[in-house]
């Protein structure tokens, strides 16, 4: 999510605003995207992100590999 945030150089407090969550989500959700996540959650972002959702889960999930 940040990394789509630097893209479309929105911050992460715009970010948690458009998805009607906290920034303290967004910025837990930055560090691991599994932290008390759900797919209506990840969805909230996406759509704050203007992103498919399976764009948020690729991301992720290409992250996860490379850890």
């Amino acid at each position: 999510v940040r990394e789509l945030a630097e893209e479309q150089c929105v911050r992460i407090s715009e970010i948690a605003r458009r998805a009607d969550v906290s920034r303290a989500t967004v910025q837990a959700f930055c560090r691991d995207p599994h932290h008390a996540t759900t797919i209506a959650m990840w969805g909230r972002l996406a759509r704050a992100l203007d992103v498919p959702l399976a764009e948020i889960i690729t991301f992720v999930s290409a992250n996860e590999e490379h850890e």
